[in-house]
């Protein structure tokens, strides 16, 4: 494959300069005011967003492709955007790219297979501020020759490798950003262990960026240690929810939970929450009704779960149909016979959650029917909203946290601590409120700052 794509890059090039020499081109290109490496040295790890239509792996990864929009909504979470401009294979063109550039602030990446250093001034011209050198295609001649004219152009390098070999050459070719292809252009095979058994010989000054496969957070976290930066594309490609997923990415499954505002649902929201929690147990000093509840929803389009604590089934699921809800929450000891009764009835697409006490042994298996637990301080006498945590050591090793969010005391004090314990999410309340039920702003946008960048 990889072949193929490299003998039809050499026909490209040697049409295009017919149609505008490499003399021409050059007289025609600025140097980029946007600086790539800069991007990449900030604190927190790094994430490089892609705009992709097609791969020769997957085939077209979605029908519509609104280019602009797209690029829009990733740039809040991009701290690079990369942009396929090859078209035979990945349905990509220089327009995508000129587009991009004239509507993000970001630095703006072209990926695509540089074979010449002509494809260099080529995307310059076209707005690149950074370009994709492949070492799987490049030998080293041609390599210094496109790294040399994109320094003249302020542009920056991404050099890409996928084995021992071709680590090695970047390392004498002085390549300052490595990305570590999962995948093997040659095969289309993915190895998602490729970072991890490569990672002893990186250099130590070098920026690392892990690249291909990333799908969820959870990937995000397991490769963090070995890796400054994270090249993203198919998974945005393909979600049916782009602004769900791209917060999910960046920042893992955060619940803010006892909304009792639209206000404080769309600020959650718009700082980085996929969840919001909607508490109708009568016994929480945050207790809203189906009205209120419907005004909140309208402020966001969270993924809302509903909490309730030994309310009749019927309340249940008129609740959770007439909001559309992603998940109830069962936070008052329900049995097994009440959740086996209330699944049938609940719409499918809705899943059912149940809070365990932290304090107690944990579930060897999740417990029929339930999607997700929710690990909680669980005070007796108080339905969550404590401030108070449990020993989280507990969860090191416990084999069930894919399926589980942390509850309970999680708040600005130890939320990297909260992150580090690699639960499928943290579900978060009192410790960001100025009073029960009323969120404090400044809390919300340092709770997630503190995230973006120390994980």
């Amino acid at each position: 494959m990889l072949n193929e794509m490299i003998k039809d890059q050499h026909a490209l090039v040697a049409d295009l300069m017919k149609q505008q020499s490499e003399t021409a081109l050059l007289k025609a290109v600025i140097p980029s005011d946007r600086d790539f490496y800069a991007a990449l040295q900030k604190s927190g790890s790094k994430f490089i967003l892609e705009c992709k239509h097609r791969s020769p792996s997957e085939g077209r990864l979605r029908e519509d492709y609104p280019i602009i929009e797209l690029a829009k909504t990733y740039e809040p979470f991009a701290d690079i955007i990369s942009v396929l401009t090859n078209e035979r294979h990945f349905d990509g063109s220089f327009t995508h790219l000129q587009q991009v550039r004239q509507h993000v602030n970001v630095p703006v990446l072209c990926k695509d297979i540089i074979v010449a250093p002509y494809q260099v001034a080529l995307a310059r011209q076209y707005g690149a501020d950074a370009i994709l050198l492949m070492l799987s295609v490049l030998d080293d001649t041609t390599y210094l020759a496109c790294q040399q004219l994109a320094e003249k152009l302020k542009m920056g390098i991404l050099t890409e490798v996928v084995n021992p070999q071709e680590l090695q050459r970047a390392k004498k070719l002085k390549a300052k950003v490595i990305a570590i292809n999962h995948r093997d252009l040659h095969t289309l095979t993915l190895d998602m262990e490729r970072v991890v058994s490569l990672a002893p010989l990186f250099p130590k000054e070098t920026i690392m960026i892990a690249a291909s496969g990333l799908n969820t957070h959870q990937d995000i976290a397991r490769l963090k240690p070995y890796v400054k930066g994270f090249l993203i594309g198919g998974a945005l490609s393909k979600s049916q929810d782009i602004a769900i997923t791209l917060r999910e990415l960046r920042y893992g499954a955060i619940k803010i939970c006892g909304l009792t505002s639209s206000i404080d649902s769309q600020y959650s929201y718009e700082h980085g929450a996929i969840l919001g929690g909607l508490i109708f147990a009568a016994s929480s000093p945050r207790t809203i009704n189906l009205a209120q509840a419907e005004e909140i929803i309208k402020g966001a389009p969270l993924q809302y779960v509903g909490v309730f604590a030994k309310q009749p089934i019927h309340d249940v699921i008129h609740i959770a149909t007439t909001l559309k809800l992603h998940a109830i929450q069962l936070h008052g000891q329900e049995t097994a016979d009440y959740i086996a009764k209330l699944r049938p009835l609940l719409p499918k697409s809705c899943q059912i959650w149940f809070a365990v006490s932290g304090h107690q042994p944990l579930p060897l298996t999740l417990p029929p029917h339930i999607d997700k637990l929710i690990i909680d301080n669980m005070a007796p006498t108080q339905l969550g909203g404590t401030g108070r945590s449990f020993d989280w050591n507990k969860l090191r090793h416990f084999h069930l946290r894919q399926h589980c969010l942390l509850a309970g005391g999680v708040g600005l004090h130890n939320i990297i601590a909260a992150t580090q314990t690699k639960l499928a999410g943290l579900d978060i309340n009192s410790s960001i409120e100025q009073t029960p039920g009323i969120k404090d702003h400044l809390k919300i946008k340092q709770l997630f700052q503190m995230i973006r960048e120390n994980t």
